[in-house]
């Protein structure tokens, strides 16, 4: 009985298809005609990185989600399926070139499309390719921002994706078998959207064009104002229609490098209506959710909500860099990625921040939302897998970013110019610099602590916002009211300095006062110490291995976010009464260049 029981389980196993394979359909914007909606919790506030999975090279192709895996191309060469939950390679393969679409997934197969025209069907379940084709040279000799290739589009077994040689085709998806090719007459980069009756899709010749979704042949043609401008006459590419349509409500808008954002008749292609951003700025592929579209602009940095039937502007939320991706929406929130490095989440009803996630680099790429977790890709070659809340969290509305206008004689705690590498980092990030007069004003007034935060870029800091004196330090209570202050050297209550300014003491049982818990004295463990990261520090953005001084007992902070090689706590976070300030203690290298990017995401992360 019981080798029968084993027999039927086995049985069960091999008929039950692997995570990647199940579920429906899936691709670029979730669905055929590119709206972008599914149903999904709303990402309202930001949690914790649940995993971070490095390629070797920039993600400018969004992730999909399908059953249990994320796939994801990239610049490297290779498609990458992951457990969405955990990140553990489920397995890769070489594309024989960069990979610059979102993958799609149905029935068994993923499908994508790489940097030489070549669409590949891979195993879902093992990722051994089934077939490919070749889509044809690239047209013309100019490739301006020509960073996406069209991401493949499925609807009833039926695959239609654009190519670099002028094409765009229909292949059956199962075997891969040609059914029509449309000549448009200039490379096809944006994804095609599809109906039952037509597939429509913009070119770099600043045409969008409908053909017939079963025959190939063209329904109708619309010119931009971009198809009769010249790169010549302006110094930037004005033509192309590089972002990809969304077709909802018989309308099909689509943005344009004209800078112009159409909306057209779905069944005749006439201009219903045109709206611009600023009248230069490309315009994002959009996303539809009911009478309201959302879409990114490029050089004019911003995410705009509008009217379906009329393109007027709902709102517009600043972002801090162009926008080329897509939107993606998760229940109440609008997923946006820009140059500027940040993944943002937006209210979809008003446009005000939901939160924000620092991606390391640049980011071309369209985020996807599931399972309580959103996924966000960059240049710097990182997927991240953020977990998410349908709680608001907490946003810092002030961040500031402090050092002294002057250094003090003979100390300076970041050597061979770093301290100007990390001030830079944090203004770049848009965060406020302020110097001594600056600090001790926001210091000074309870009412702009909630909701802010200062970065000391350096330890010295003016005496009298660290005096206890008869109410307690200014910076003490600065965090009781809310505020989080974020060290990245020595604390700088533990530094004495005489009358010219120079240096006399170091000694962090001074700063015990002050912050009111007991920091180690001069002599505890004075050197600089193997530290690893905790899983909670992993959680808050931190890696690897570092080297640091100035560790304290884990049981006198809340929070330990690294543990040096004698169990102290050497990044770790301190926080104060109910109005959620903190003190965080961080440790980047102060000799050499890194990567601000964890810091700032360790600096900016949530408590709850």
């Amino acid at each position: 009985m019981n080798r029968i029981l084993k027999l039927a389980a086995l049985l069960l196993a091999l008929l039950t298809p692997p995570a990647a394979l199940a579920g429906p359909a899936t691709m670029y914007r979730i669905d055929p005609q590119g709206t972008g909606v599914q149903d999904v919790p709303t990402a309202a506030s930001f949690k914790a990185v649940r995993f971070a999975f490095r390629t070797g090279g920039p993600i400018r192709g969004g992730p999909t989600l399908s059953g249990g895996a994320v796939l994801v191309g990239s610049a490297d060469g290779n498609l990458y399926a992951l457990d969405a939950r955990t990140g553990a390679e489920l397995w890769r393969t070489p594309a024989g070139a960069g990979i610059g679409s979102t993958p799609a997934v149905a029935d068994g197969l993923v499908y994508v499309t790489t940097r030489r025209n070549r669409l590949l069907a891979v195993s879902a379940a093992a990722g051994k390719v089934r077939w490919s084709r070749d889509l044809g040279a690239d047209l013309g000799s100019r490739g301006l921002w020509d960073y996406y290739t069209s991401s493949p589009i499925l609807l009833d077994g039926v695959l239609y994706v654009g190519s670099g040689d002028g094409g765009v085709y229909a292949f059956d998806a199962r075997s891969g078998r040609p059914i029509w090719r449309h000549d448009a007459g200039a490379r096809v980069r944006s994804a095609p959207a599809v109906t039952e009756a037509m597939v429509v899709f913009g070119a770099m010749n600043g045409h969008v064009t409908a053909v017939d979704r079963r025959t190939g042949q063209r329904v109708w043609d619309f010119a931009t104002d971009g198809a009769a401008l010249k790169f010549a006459d302006y110094g930037y590419d004005p033509t192309s229609v590089m972002a990809s349509p969304s077709i909802s409500g018989g309308l099909v808008t689509v943005g344009a490098r004209d800078g112009q954002f159409y909306g057209l008749d779905l069944a005749s292609g006439k201009l219903v209506w045109k709206t611009t951003h600023d009248g230069s700025s490309w315009i994002a592929p959009t996303l539809i959710e009911g009478d309201r579209i959302f879409v990114g602009s490029g050089s004019a940095a911003f995410l705009q909500a509008a009217a379906l039937k009329t393109g007027a502007q709902a709102w517009r939320f600043p972002t801090l860099g162009a926008v080329f991706g897509a939107p993606c929406l998760a229940g109440g929130a609008v997923l946006i990625e820009d140059n500027g490095g940040y993944l943002y989440a937006i209210d979809k009803a008003d446009g005000h921040e939901l939160w924000r996630f620092a991606l390391g680099d640049r980011s071309f790429s369209t985020p996807a939302a599931g399972g309580g977790l959103v996924y966000a890709a960059s240049d710097a070659g990182v997927l991240y897998a953020l977990e998410t809340g349908t709680e608001p969290g907490r946003v810092f509305a002030r961040r500031y970013v402090y050092a002294p206008a002057k250094a003090p004689k003979n100390f300076r705690w970041f050597q061979n110019g770093i301290d100007v590498a990390v001030l830079d980092a944090f203004k770049a990030a848009g965060y406020e610099p302020i110097d001594e007069t600056g600090l001790i004003a926001t210091l000074a007034d309870p009412a702009r602590a909630t909701g802010s935060l200062i970065v000391f870029a350096e330890s010295y800091a003016p005496a009298q916002v660290l005096d206890p004196g008869r109410d307690g330090a200014p910076i003490r209570r600065y965090l009781e009211a809310g505020g989080r202050v974020v060290l990245l050297g020595p604390n700088p209550a533990a530094l004495r300095f005489d009358e010219t300014g120079a240096l006399t003491t170091l000694d962090y049982a001074l700063a015990g006062p002050v912050f009111g818990f007991r920091l180690p004295t001069r002599d505890f463990h004075n050197g600089y110490y193997a530290s690893r990261v905790t899983a909670e520090g992993e959680r808050w953005g931190l890696s690897g291995g570092l080297v640091t001084g100035a560790a304290v007992e884990p049981g006198q902070v809340d929070r330990v976010l690294a543990l040096d090689e004698f169990g102290m706590a050497s990044e770790w976070v301190k926080t104060y009464g109910p109005a959620g300030g903190a003190l965080v203690q961080l440790a980047p290298p102060r000799n050499r260049l890194t990567d601000m990017t964890p810091y700032r995401l360790a600096a900016e992360h949530p408590l709850t």
